[in-house]
């Protein structure tokens, strides 16, 4: 992904295949892991799609720091049932570090270890019912 993809991606905003999370704001690595978890399912149980983690709502870059890319998608790995397999991209912008987690969509449905389960719906991930 160059530059230009990415500015257009954060001037459009949050898609259904486009999710913002602040790292900042998220307490601790175990918030980020559930902040994560919880959009990338969403995206795997509808069409597939990407978390910018170190990105706000607005689409301003507060950027990551502090992280470990193999400890996330682990964690993320572990935390889902099927084990939800991430790619996880670092990418520069404005001298701070975007960590893009993509997951695509195969069919399968995915939950947390603790029995959630959602799915993206426009712009937000809702909960997603067995009898869906």
């Amino acid at each position: 992904m160059d530059i230009k993809e990415l500015e257009n991606i954060l001037k459009i905003g949050e898609t259904t295949t486009v999710a913002f999370k602040s790292w900042v704001k998220a307490k601790n690595f175990k918030e980020r892991v559930e902040l994560a978890v919880d959009e990338l399912m969403g995206f795997a149980n509808a069409q597939g799609g990407t978390v910018y983690m170190g990105v706000e709502d607005s689409g301003d870059v507060t950027g990551c720091f502090d992280y470990d890319t193999q400890k996330l998608i682990e964690s993320i790995y572990d935390k889902t049932r099927p084990p939800l397999f991430t790619e996880c991209k670092e990418l520069k912008y404005q001298n701070k570090t975007i960590l893009a987690l993509s997951v695509k969509h195969d069919g399968i449905t995915y939950a947390t270890t603790d029995g959630r389960c959602t799915k993206r719906l426009g712009k937000n991930t809702k909960p997603h019912y067995p009898s869906e």
